[in-house]
């Protein structure tokens, strides 16, 4: 299987001689979205969009997780602006009102992140409380002004559950 984005290529390489002549043939198919091959005896067919999500996108926030940074984007050479986003105090609503807070600021600060991005931006939950956030082909002013925007919404959200949180980053 070979791997190109988000799509996925069936790639089979077969010798045989032609005329006497060693031949190599290659067949490459795409998959429609809805198969993958599983050649290791387990399940024989399970769907590539559920493979694609539990190996690559953060179960909590829906964003890519750092194991697809690290496999997929991190030596690929983007013309884009990078910002690490940290959330302040993070531990304090774990430890004041629970996990389930600690959740909710997560899946809130994920979803104003979501509002950034285009089809070719990402935004990567690369650690505990981190985002990484990368906009392509964002000249430097307006990548400033988006990040600058990304702190005052930040301010102004609601916690679902936990009104009385005040994010910031």
């Amino acid at each position: 299987l070979e791997f190109s984005g988000k799509d996925a290529y069936l790639a089979v390489a077969t010798f045989m001689e032609i005329d006497g002549k060693p031949c190599v043939l290659e067949s490459v198919k795409k998959f429609d979205g809805n198969l993958l091959v599983d050649f290791g005896g387990g399940n024989a067919v399970k769907g590539l969009g559920d493979y694609y999500e539990k190996t690559y996108i953060d179960v909590l926030t829906g964003a890519f997780n750092r194991r697809y940074y690290e496999e997929k984007l991190r030596r690929y050479p983007l013309d884009a602006g990078v910002a690490m986003i940290d959330l302040d105090d993070f531990k304090i609503y774990n430890d004041l009102f629970g996990h389930s807070a600690g959740d909710a600021v997560l899946s809130a600060a994920a979803a104003a992140l979501k509002k950034h991005v285009k089809a070719n931006d990402y935004i990567i939950r690369y650690g505990g409380d981190e985002f990484l956030i990368i906009l392509r082909r964002a000249s430097k002013e307006a990548f400033n002004a988006e990040m600058q925007e990304i702190v005052r919404e930040m301010r102004e959200i609601d916690v679902k559950d936990f009104e009385t949180i005040n994010i910031s980053v």
